[in-house]
């Protein structure tokens, strides 16, 4: 990777300067022990080119949604005009998440960038995807449609057949990210129902991260918000029982967010927390704890969290076909350009 950290560089610079860094406000780096170090670095040193003069904060690593960093990193780094959080790992569904950014917003600073688990695999799809206004513009349609809608539908060919209902976007804000790859959101909790048959791939976020391809297609059906059967005939199928059992705890059955993927630039088959979430036409279900009180509205909290992401399946607004088989429709005004 050390080959590629020019191209780091430049991309990290111009998420920078596509978020509007001050270099003449403070900013602060926030990463942990596990980051990868060349990451880090680009972070760093491109904040120093543009003029600004960044202070860098890590911590020890801690297990992913156990308590996050120590309140007093919380307190410190929230003190900042501007913050560059590389720690997503071990922040996500935590309360030091939604007490940091809560003290953002109390003293009017801003998280800059982000929504990276710092992995060496998440430098592939960086530098694959910087900041695009043609993928903003149809993100931000895409964003529209699935705010104004009342029902999403997800199906497919192999016989996915999946609803839930929208929401309230006041009480479930949709997101989108620091650097928009996808519109999420997280439905009413007693609102999916139907089955889905997987393929694609899967990351566990907590209680430890693992990551796989899925090939052969794993049936699991979700009744009232919850997962409550998931067929052992494949050995993908057999795997993923025995893990949410190996939980014992109800929650983590409960559907917490559905993802549509929008950004055509990423490969897929890097796995990292990019191609996971936001990869074109994948659509990713998050299942665990939706716990996010300050951006969701996510009210579950479970001892684990997993991101399951399906390709080449159909998604549905209200009835009306806005992906086929992965692809969107040009009805839709979604799809991407040079894909026609």
């Amino acid at each position: 990777m050390k080959e590629r950290f020019p191209e780091l560089l430049r991309v990290v610079q111009q998420r920078y300067e596509a978020a509007g860094l001050d270099p003449d406000q403070s900013l602060v780096i926030l990463c942990s022990t596990d980051n990868y170090k060349p990451l880090v670095d680009a972070y760093y040193s491109a904040a120093m080119a543009m003029g600004a003069d960044p202070i860098l904060v890590t911590y020890p690593a801690r297990p992913p949604m156990s308590s996050g960093p120590p309140e007093l990193i919380v307190e410190m780094v929230s003190m900042a005009a501007q913050v560059v959080d590389l720690s997503f790992k071990t922040m996500a569904y935590t309360p030091a998440l939604t007490r940091f950014r809560t003290l953002l917003k109390e003293r009017g600073g801003r998280k800059v960038d982000g929504q990276t688990y710092g992995w060496k695999k998440d430098i592939h799809n960086i530098i694959n995807g910087p900041p695009s206004d043609e993928l903003g513009k149809r993100i931000s349609k895409g964003q529209e449609m699935i705010d104004n809608a009342r029902e999403i539908s997800i199906t497919s060919d192999l016989g996915t057949d999946l609803s839930v209902a929208r929401g309230d976007p006041k009480e479930r804000p949709s997101f989108v990210g620091t650097f928009p790859g996808h519109v999420g959101f997280p439905p009413p909790e007693d609102s999916a129902d139907g089955i889905i048959f997987f393929t694609g791939a899967f990351l566990i976020q907590s209680p430890t991260h693992q990551v796989r391809m899925v090939h052969e297609p794993v049936r699991m059906e979700f009744e009232k918000g919850q997962l409550v059967n998931i067929h052992r005939d494949n050995e993908v199928g057999i795997m993923l029982d025995d893990w949410f059992k190996a939980q014992n705890d109800p929650n983590s059955y409960q559907l917490a967010h559905v993802n549509l993927g929008f950004d055509h630039r990423l490969v897929f088959h890097h796995l990292d927390n990019a191609a996971i979430h936001y990869y074109y036409g994948g659509i990713c279900i998050g299942i665990g704890s939706n716990w996010d009180p300050l951006l969701w509205g996510g009210a579950v909290r479970a001892k684990s969290h997993i991101e399951i992401t399906l390709l080449g399946n159909d998604y549905w607004v209200d009835g009306e076909s806005i992906l086929i088989g992965g692809e969107f429709t040009i009805e839709s005004g979604l799809r991407a350009s040079g894909r026609d």
